[in-house]
């Protein structure tokens, strides 16, 4: 169905009344409006109700599944029975404390891997509020 340039200011005018009553109505009948304002956008083409179809239109070949992108290499499993990593000494020793804060990132980055092994979450916690607290972050 095809609109006159007069049907569809008609409609946008019906649709602008709408949008001006939604903020009014409540309930059951702001569902009813909801739908109203549903219809009348799709009448206007701006729904998701499929367009008749004219002619068939050509065939767009899809393109080629992108290849899988390679995994990242993961680290070692942490074993209980190595010493305990510098970064974690440092860490909970409180030297990252007055890092900037992408530092600070990539530090909580590093030390992740070994939360639970080498210190516990509650430590890396309390160590991100130390540095929070001298960043001035703190709200």
């Amino acid at each position: 169905m095809t609109l006159t340039a007069l049907e569809k200011l008609d409609l946008a005018d019906q649709l602008d009344e709408l949008i001006i009553k939604a903020p009014t109505v409540k309930g059951l009948d702001l569902l009813d409006l909801n739908d109203q304002m549903e219809a009348i956008m799709l009448q206007l083409g701006y729904g998701a109700a499929p367009a008749p179809a004219t002619s068939a239109p050509d065939p767009v070949p899809e393109p080629a599944p992108a290849p899988a992108p390679e995994p990242e290499p993961q680290p070692d499993p942490v074993k209980e029975d190595q010493p305990v990593p510098e970064v974690v000494k440092d860490f909970l020793a409180g030297k990252f404390t007055h890092q900037a804060q992408l530092d600070f990132v990539e530090t909580l980055r590093k030390v992740g891997d070994y939360i639970g092994v080498y210190l516990a979450l509650d430590d890396a916690k309390e160590q991100t509020a130390s540095w929070i607290a001298a960043s001035g972050l703190a709200a």
